[in-house]
């Protein structure tokens, strides 16, 4: 079992939460249905989930804990993250978009269980609990919104 940086996966997940940000931008500026358009808007502050994680933890301590090594059998699932990518941005409906983010989200939550399952460093628990709050949280936000007749 190899280690690898509890920050090379962090960055893993970053740069799929831009490139899903890019896809939700394409989606806003073709789409013609405005509940589609405002959903896209929501969808895109996910990026910002790592960075309000990253405040339970002292400046000082971000660094250090990036730096941990972890297994690297705890891979990202980095295709979860863009099946929504293969409907083209203008024929995206609402529906489609909250099933492929919950669907996201989900396998991004148990990503996150995964490593928090090895043994950690106090402030490495801290994060990683911090980062699956969110993720619950969006998606019962996510399901509210499917349940919603509008989309």
């Amino acid at each position: 079992m190899a280690a690898g940086a509890l920050g090379a996966l962090l960055d893993q997940a970053q740069e799929s939460e831009v490139r899903l940000e890019q896809y939700y931008a394409a989606i806003r500026d073709r789409s013609r249905d405005n509940s589609v358009r405002l959903l896209t808007f929501h969808l895109a502050r996910h990026r910002r989930h790592q960075e309000e994680a990253l405040r339970v933890l002292q400046p000082a301590d971000v660094a250090r804990v990036r730096g941990l090594e972890i297994r690297s059998d705890t891979p990202f699932p980095a295709a979860a993250a863009f099946r929504a990518l293969k409907t083209p941005a203008e024929d995206v409906t609402g529906n489609a978009l909250l099933h492929a983010a919950i669907d996201y989200d989900t396998d991004l939550l148990n990503f996150y269980r995964r490593i928090l399952a090895q043994p950690l460093q106090a402030e490495a628990v801290e994060l990683l609990k911090a980062l699956i709050c969110i993720e619950e949280r969006d998606i019962v936000i996510l399901r509210k919104l499917a349940a919603v007749r509008g989309f």
